[in-house]
């Protein structure tokens, strides 16, 4: 403060290299006659005594130099990194695991981060900055795996996510260091509760592990090697079958299953995130569960009515299939009632219409005079009306009543 304040022109508000940079020819007998200054690594607990956080001892030399007012004095950051001494316990830097703080620096974004995406900065290469590191301590705990958070202010694995930041490394040793350091990503179905709810859906969060391995095989070059990284499949998803509620987001939540899941374009992935649900069980009309523009939903019209008349705006493909997917399997219901019922009442049935085919026949043929193929029309529109009246009469009658009471009795 005081340097700005007097507008001070002392070594100590300048620096050496300003200072010596105005001594004209005598400029390089100044450098000499002072120590070349130390190189300094950054460390935390000289970052306690500079509240601002800025100085060459709290961010480390590598940072320092590559600041756009350092870089002017210096003509380049090399230059700035090159006049430092370092000595025999600073060729390498310690290894980062990455505090998480909101600063661009290594200690804040672990030395993973740092050399696969800042490394530019001071090395021609990424594996130059690894190799100026000391390795990894063996006896360091694995760290959680992260899927990506884009909120993050920085580039790096926190706001990429693990994968991305470890498929971003080239060295292929290196890379794979970067997973084992991880533990094992843990496994997704479609739509978890974490899928990110605005944005792409192409996330393993989304999509689910198997169909996001299956997306990036290319990466791997195998779907075995993405899924080798990842926990194992459970036996059961245990997520609960959801109706929809009464809110805006994107959600599972709000949209409900069906909706949510029919967000996915690819068919397969609409199916995946179906059938990773619990099957919902039958439930009864209720009024209170009704929406205000009159939107026909489960909850308020039961599932009865629902896969009678609504199947469609459920996503299913029929009556059979939304039934199916409540546990209740309709078609084959229906062929128990009529394996039990119909062949003592299609024998009945046939008879009848036999002689009622007949009789038609000969009333068109050889009454009316109609030609053959005439005739032939004739009769099964009158055997179409024959039954449907019967179909009527035996519903009046009870029949229908009497197949059910009977097919149950033998379920």
């Amino acid at each position: 403060m005081q340097c700005y304040e007097r507008h001070s022109v002392s070594e100590n508000c300048l620096g050496t290299k300003v200072l010596c940079d105005r001594q004209g020819p005598e400029s390089e007998q100044c450098f000499q006659s002072r120590k070349r200054p130390q190189f300094q690594i950054g460390l935390e607990e000289n970052c306690k005594v500079d509240p601002s956080r800025s100085s060459e001892a709290c961010v480390g030399t590598e940072e320092w130099c590559g600041r756009g007012p350092i870089v002017k004095i210096w003509g380049s950051s090399k230059n700035c990194i090159d006049y430092r001494h370092r000595d025999g316990t600073q060729q390498s830097h310690p290894w980062e695991e990455g505090s998480g703080c909101h600063e661009k620096t290594e200690g804040c974004l672990g030395t993973f981060s740092w050399c696969a995406l800042y490394y530019w900065a001071t090395y021609s290469s990424q594996e130059a900055c690894f190799g100026d590191r000391k390795p990894r301590p063996t006896d360091n705990k694995k760290g959680p795996w992260k899927f990506p958070d884009v909120s993050y202010f920085a580039d790096s694995e926190i706001s990429r996510g693990t994968e991305a930041l470890c498929t971003e490394i080239r060295n292929p040793e290196i890379r794979t260091s970067c997973y084992n350091a991880r533990e094992p990503a843990p496994w997704r179905f479609p739509f978890s509760a974490d899928c990110p709810v605005t944005g792409d859906l192409e996330d393993e969060r989304c999509m689910g592990s198997q169909a996001w391995c299956e997306y990036q095989k290319g990466i791997y070059g195998t779907l075995e090697g993405c899924l080798s990284i990842r926990q194992r499949a459970p036996k059961h998803s245990n997520l609960d079958w959801k109706y929809g509620e009464d809110c805006a987001k994107r959600s599972e939540k709000c949209l409900g299953t069906l909706k949510a899941c029919s967000l996915f374009e690819r068919a397969r992935l609409k199916q995946d995130c179906v059938a990773a649900r619990w099957s919902p069980g039958f439930i009864l009309p209720n009024s209170k569960s009704c929406n205000k523009e009159g939107e026909p939903n489960e909850r308020c019209s039961g599932t009865f009515e629902w896969c009678v008349d609504h199947w469609s705006k459920g996503g299913y493909s029929g009556e059979a299939a939304c039934f199916s997917k409540h546990g209740f399997d309709a078609v084959r219901f229906e062929n128990s009632i009529i394996s039990l019922v119909a062949p003592a009442v299609q024998e009945k049935i046939l008879d009848v219409a036999q002689n009622v085919t007949t009789k038609a026949l000969f009333q068109a043929l050889a009454v009316d005079g109609q030609s053959r193929q005439s005739a032939m029309k004739s009769t099964k529109e009158f055997l179409a009306q024959y039954f449907e009246k019967l179909r009527t009469a035996l519903m009046r009658e009870g029949w229908a009543e009497q197949a059910v009471k009977k097919a149950l009795s033998s379920a």
